[in-house]
């Protein structure tokens, strides 16, 4: 199925996956005002953060925006792209707190100094980067700073053919990663590899789909959006059938219409299938993949299998527990179980490593006012 029947004026869908009620004033003045006492059931998580530090990570670091200085400053799409995936490949490590793709983006084009960035986050490290395009040539130019005192720990260009592009965003993840970490195993080395397509014409594709749905569809609510979002990663899937990113995309967006489009019952089946069609070839491609099981937790919640929502989104944080909207999605999925304390768990978790999305706050506030509201009854 395309999207090609929705209405292109349709200008007010909500933003994915944004099924709770929207949060009254009320909810806001209940975080000033709860005092309660939260009983944390670990075990039942199955994912912890490392030992080290008071939040549990042994260090921290924001990736922020690449910064385009291409002469056309038309590669937005492509900074974008190099962001996120620096930040996946970073998250694979245990150790190393990565601030979430949402929180660093708010500093696209920021005036703030790094020790400001670094409060605002609390992070330790940023990365401060920014692409050249020209024709098929890239230069990259990259540099860790420590966030107290501004000191440089590492910086490198790279002056490369656009075809290099995946040996660029490894070597940049696997020096951050010797200079935060001091050692790195041959393990966590093959850990931060890029998940690559074959080809770049592919990558291209799929960068620009998730732009599109990520990116412009969650600040304009369009549709049109999501529809270029479809036809930019049904055109990677055909330079490339083999990569699991771009059909777990593809069932994710297939997802976000599942949810607010008008309640016709045959559109929703169709979606539905759609969405397990593409994200069941995504898993035959990569059944390790936090990405698929992200959109895999989404679709079970879909169903109303919420158990097995719970189990994916388990597997999605224990192969990458930085992952984006990782422990929001299984603060959701316990509070629709009724497991309040663990959702407000998950949900602080959530605010460690994105701290600047509002409805992390929301959302453990609405299970604290829940909270409250059932011990009064």
């Amino acid at each position: 199925m395309d999207l090609k029947g929705l209405k292109s004026d349709s200008t007010s869908i909500p933003s994915q996956k944004d099924k709770q009620k929207k949060q009254s004033k009320s909810v806001w003045i209940a975080v000033g005002i709860l005092s309660i006492t939260v009983l944390m059931v670990v075990g039942y998580l199955l994912i912890q953060p490392g030992k080290s530090g008071e939040s549990g990570w042994e260090n921290s670091i924001a990736v922020l925006p690449f910064e385009d200085m291409s002469p056309a400053k038309d590669q937005e799409w492509f900074c974008d792209g190099m962001t996120e995936q620096v930040i996946s490949n970073l998250g694979r490590l245990r150790n190393l707190k990565v601030t979430a793709r949402q929180s660093v983006m708010k500093y696209k084009d920021s005036k703030k100094t790094i020790h400001e960035i670094g409060k605002d986050l609390n992070v330790a490290h940023v990365l401060e980067s920014s692409i050249r395009k020209s024709g098929n040539r890239i230069r990259v130019t990259a540099q860790l700073i420590k966030t107290d005192d501004g000191f440089h720990l590492w910086s490198q260009d790279f002056d490369r053919n656009l075809d290099d592009i995946f040996d660029i965003q490894d070597d940049i993840s696997e020096k951050i990663a010797t200079a935060l970490l001091t050692t790195l195993s041959s393990e966590e080395k093959k850990e931060i590899k890029t998940n690559r397509p074959k080809n770049t014409k592919a990558y291209e594709y799929y960068v620009k789909g998730k732009y599109f749905h990520y990116n412009k569809f969650f600040s304009s609510r369009n549709v049109d959006d999501c529809k270029t979002s479809e036809k930019m990663f049904k055109e990677a899937i055909k330079y490339d059938n083999t990569f699991a990113g771009s059909y777990a995309s593809l069932a994710d967006l297939y997802n976000t219409f599942y949810s607010w489009l008008p309640d016709t019952v045959s559109i929703k089946n169709t979606l539905l299938q759609l969405q397990e069609t593409y994200i069941d070839t995504a898993f035959q491609l990569n059944p390790n993949s936090a990405e698929c099981y992200f959109a895999k937790s989404w679709i079970d919640e879909a169903k109303g299998e919420i158990d097995d929502a719970i189990k994916s989104a388990k597997k999605m944080l224990k192969i990458n527990k930085n992952y984006n909207m990782g422990y929001w999605t299984l603060g959701m999925l316990l509070g629709q179980r009724g497991l309040k304390n663990i959702s407000i768990n998950c949900f602080s978790l959530a605010i460690d490593i994105n701290p600047l999305w509002w409805r992390n706050y929301a959302d453990r506030a609405n299970e604290y006012l829940s909270i409250e509201s059932s011990s009064k009854s």
